[in-house]
């Protein structure tokens, strides 16, 4: 056993002497599924993930009557030694050609075994803070939010100008619509009485007399499809 591996460790320096005594390039510690400290250089999001694969695996051994102690995983960069000491578990990180891990495994389980009380409080506090956070934060409005009703006139709009231009230039169109709705302004969402009236004054305007009922026709049967 290493005899200069300091004893009483705050937790945060204790990752990084562990990992200086030890050799390892960085590490995790975690209680169940819960990230305590880590020194690791990845996004939360992925050390999230390894934290809750070490998590499961425990469990799973733990469903069959074992507890899960020490277990090394070995990948072509890096080993990955996890120490646990029942729910607490220390992950440690060593380049891939390390060839004797049995010190490291002695130093991480005394360090869990040593610094065990100090972990476990200041993991119950952060725990109590954010609980304390959470409920004094504001309740979620449950009120249901109505759905945005389709627009009558948004759909109908293209139709109305397409059907306008078979009777005038599409030029004639664009200005025709632009002059009525200057004359004769829609609301932001019109209801079917406006957009009948509007379209009717607007179709009214065709030059034609001809062309104006016949499209004032097809307008009709538009209108009351």
């Amino acid at each position: 056993m290493s005899s200069n591996f300091p004893e009483d460790l705050t937790l945060g320096y204790g990752l990084v002497a562990l990992c200086h005594h030890t050799g390892a390039r960085s590490a995790w510690l975690q209680k169940g599924s819960s990230l305590i400290d880590s020194n690791l250089p990845f996004a939360d999001s992925r050390i999230e993930k390894m934290v809750a694969i070490i998590d499961e695996m425990a469990t799973s051994y733990a469903h069959v009557g074992r507890e899960m102690e020490t277990v090394c995983f070995g990948f072509h960069d890096y080993l990955l030694l996890c120490i646990c000491e029942r729910s607490l578990r220390v992950v440690l990180l060593f380049s891939a050609d390390r060839d004797e891990l049995t010190t490291a495994i002695i130093d991480a389980r005394r360090f869990l075994r040593k610094n065990r009380p100090k972990i476990l409080a200041g993991f119950e506090e952060t725990q109590a803070i954010f609980l304390k956070a959470r409920e004094n934060s504001p309740s979620p409005d449950t009120t249901p939010v109505p759905l945005p009703q389709p627009s009558a006139w948004a759909d109908l709009f293209p139709k109305i100008k397409e059907l306008l231009s078979e009777a005038v230039s599409e030029e004639q169109t664009n200005k025709l619509i632009e002059k009525t709705l200057k004359d004769h302004p829609l609301s932001k969402n019109p209801n079917s009485q406006e957009i009948t009236e509007f379209s009717h004054y607007l179709f009214a305007k065709i030059p034609v007399p001809s062309k104006r009922e016949k499209i004032l026709k097809k307008l009709d049967t538009l209108l009351t499809d």
